[in-house]
């Protein structure tokens, strides 16, 4: 798209987003991460752990529902030893790893 022509005789150019910002996807309107950036850390942490302790035969994540929504299809792909559980008294952004 073009714009005005700017006070130095220049024709302005402005050139629309080719992707969100990082900073919209990381965060939500109030500055706090995002519900994508909470669920992929527990991913994270989950293969991290599962990785690092052999002996556990599951290593099971603990969230939100609505994480958990985010986490499962996730979480299949790490193998049948990774699963998650969803738990209304964990908090948002809280969620936990444990052995089983």
């Amino acid at each position: 798209m073009f714009g005005p022509v700017s006070r130095f005789g220049l024709l302005e150019l402005s050139l629309p987003w080719r992707h969100t910002p990082l900073e919209d996807v990381l965060l939500d309107a109030d500055g706090r991460p995002s519900l994508q950036t909470r669920a992929l850390s527990l991913v994270r942490r989950l293969r991290r752990h599962s990785l690092s302790d052999t002996a556990s035969p599951r290593i099971v994540a603990r969230c939100t529902p609505e994480e958990a929504a985010v986490v499962a299809p996730l979480a299949e792909r790490l193998g049948p030893r990774a699963a998650v559980r969803p738990d209304a008294a964990v908090a948002a952004g809280r969620g936990h790893i444990e052995e089983t």
